[in-house]
């Protein structure tokens, strides 16, 4: 299971740089001046921010919504990772207790 994550984890990985390149060329093209770059996305979040932040400074003030949904995402596996790590522990806990000795 482990691996399995991790294979999905690099896929999604690849997949957030290819498109933030066709998005970085995507823009080039429709004359934004200074796109943010694509070699930003290797730090996940930080492309998102830039590029709305730029986005946002040529088209008047629109534009945010990469940012608001990367942040929403993260949040979201932030909290769900919380969630299953206290879930875990409980477990682990639940579980040592009940071999604990009790005393002589």
């Amino acid at each position: 299971m482990y691996f399995l994550v991790m294979g999905i984890n690099w896929l999604i990985g690849a997949a957030l740089i290819v498109f933030s390149w066709l998005d970085y060329r995507e823009l080039a093209r429709r004359g934004v001046e200074r796109p943010f770059h694509w070699a930003w996305s290797f730090l996940t979040l930080v492309y998102p921010i830039g590029r709305s932040v730029v986005v946002r400074g040529v088209a008047g003030g629109r534009g945010l919504a990469p940012m608001w949904a990367a942040i929403a995402a993260y949040v979201v596996t932030f909290a769900l990772a919380a969630i299953w790590t206290i879930m875990l522990v409980a477990q682990i806990i639940g579980t040592a207790s009940l071999n604990v000795p009790t005393g002589a």
